[in-house]
């Protein structure tokens, strides 16, 4: 690879000052017009903040009352604000609120209980909820396009379905076999790429069979990566794909020549601790953006909680990891060089992203099949000069 991604040696990174440098106190000053200006220089970067539409991507907008954007165009005359085609469309809760919540969930090492969010920032239940989610989606969207490189892991994991044992000792059956399942457990399949600031592929699967770690190393693995598994059957046919490398964990969980799936187990003990310890139950309709969610944090546990991308206002109190939803809800790619090499940020949540939240419901109802309804993604459209009077543009000579 073009650097080298050995882990550095001295101090953990955790517990270096380059690691808080961004605290809640700082972002608790920061006021409401600021978070929107935020908000916007994610949301418009090509033009530092300037809306333009995002139908006809005029450049000619003028403010309205309540934070809306009007389009001068004469036949579009569309009528939008900062998060309209968003994951954040519809919103209730103040820029502010929204910044709060989203550094309280990325500083949360193992995921962020919903109900605990809505203690630290007085808001209900459902829509500590209904946020959280809504920033899970946005990440969930960057695997879109990610293709590993160099040596990858792979591995998948059970979570889920939880058999409760009988009381008497005689009536409890072996929760192992298959019979006394509830078929609530799924497999979190995953492909993590080796070394510092290696991203991590999720996708979640009824069982760990060949053809769907097949398709997933066809998919997203480099021709010239190198694939190393365990012992199980279900990875032998992707020796037809990439170069391969086997560890027998039945014999040892390192082979004599340093062959291992440390990594990737690794990540695993992040979904464990995660079901375990704070939300103590995935959904299965969610499952799989709750895995997605635990992959980006374990791809961004070396990043600083605060972006030398996102510095240019005045507070310079945005984070790093801050700047991973105001990215997604912006539609924009995030290079590399922004947030730090292997964040793999390159999806867009604006273009699928076209529920919303149903009230006082607090539930995501999604449609992904319309995207077709979406506003798109072309940039701002430069005009010629125009008639300052009229508003229109001028007549040629």
């Amino acid at each position: 690879m073009a650097k080298s991604r050995r882990q550095p040696k001295g101090q953990h990174f955790l517990l270096s000052p380059e690691c808080r440098t961004l605290a809640v106190m700082d972002l608790a000053k920061v006021r409401e017009e600021t978070a929107h200006g935020w908000f916007r220089k994610m949301r418009w970067p090509e033009t530092d903040g300037e809306p333009y539409c995002p139908k006809c991507g005029t450049l000619r907008c003028h403010a309205m009352s309540r934070g809306r954007f009007k389009c001068s165009d004469r036949v579009c005359r569309a009528v939008f604000t900062v998060t309209s085609g968003t994951v954040f469309a519809s919103r209730k809760l103040s820029f502010r609120k929204m910044l709060m919540a989203i550094w309280f969930s990325v500083n949360s090492v193992k995921g962020k209980a919903a109900l605990q969010l809505s203690r630290e920032i007085g808001v209900q239940y459902k829509t500590a909820w209904v946020l959280l989610m809504k920033l899970r989606e946005a990440i969930a969207w960057r695997r879109e396009d990610m293709v590993l490189e160099a040596e990858v892991e792979i591995d998948g994991k059970y979570a889920g379905g939880h058999v409760r044992p009988e009381n008497r000792a005689e009536d409890r059956v072996d929760r192992r076999l298959k019979k006394f399942q509830n078929m609530k457990r799924l497999c979190a399949l995953a492909i993590r790429e080796r070394g510092l600031g290696g991203r991590t592929f999720t996708r979640v699967i009824r069982d760990e069979g060949g053809a769907a770690a097949w398709s997933a190393v066809r998919d997203h693995v480099s021709r010239d990566a190198t694939v190393i598994a365990d012992e199980h059957a279900s990875y032998n046919d992707i020796a037809g794909l990439n170069r391969m490398e086997r560890v027998n964990h039945s014999k040892a969980y390192q082979a004599e020549d340093g062959t291992n799936t440390n990594q990737i187990e690794s990540f695993f003990s992040r979904v464990q601790r995660a079901y375990v310890g704070i939300h103590h139950r995935f959904s299965l309709k969610y499952f799989d953006w709750y895995v997605a969610e635990l992959a980006w944090r374990e791809d961004t546990r070396y990043h600083g909680n605060r972006s030398q991308d996102v510095q240019r206002p005045a507070h310079r109190a945005v984070s790093a990891d801050l700047a991973v939803p105001l990215r997604l809800l912006a539609g924009q790619q995030a290079a590399g060089s922004d947030l730090g090499e292997g964040s793999g940020l390159t999806l867009s949540c604006r273009s699928r992203a076209s529920g919303k939240a149903c009230g006082s419901q607090g539930l995501l109802r999604r449609s992904w099949l319309q995207a077709a309804d979406q506003p798109s993604r072309q940039g701002p459209r430069v005009e010629g000069p125009t008639n300052a009077r009229q508003g229109r543009p001028a007549r040629p000579p």
